[in-house]
């Protein structure tokens, strides 16, 4: 749960902050600017601390690439591969997380945007 929380919450932000449609930038002044980019700053930090609170083995990768490697590196190191028993949390946790984001952006975000337009 805490990989697929973090990467839900860290790839909704990016995606909502990057988009041009949304606007989210445009209209910042030189001020806001500074605390839109707080604000944005704090989101992917939560996103980042429940990753780390919720996952129990890992502290929360929140990249596969990364997790993995460091579950490699502890069960060579210490002589002791039950450490890899859970590696499809750390494939699987992010890549829903990910989906999640992407279906939450396309089919709640957008559809917020179009209803704001009409």
């Amino acid at each position: 749960m805490g990989e697929t929380i973090g990467t839900f919450v860290f790839v909704l932000t990016i995606l909502i902050v990057c988009d041009s449609e949304s606007g989210v930038n445009s209209h910042l002044k030189t001020t806001e600017y500074f605390k839109y980019n707080l604000m944005r700053f704090v989101i992917i930090v939560l996103g980042l601390h429940l990753g780390r609170a919720l996952t129990y083995r890992s502290g929360g990768g929140l990249n596969p690439a990364i997790a993995l490697g460091l579950e490699l590196w502890l069960s060579i190191y210490t002589e002791d591969f039950s450490y890899m028993i859970n590696f499809y949390i750390f494939l699987i946790g992010p890549l829903l997380g990910a989906w999640l984001a992407y279906i939450w952006y396309t089919k709640v975000h957008l559809k917020s945007l179009d209803k704001k337009e009409e």
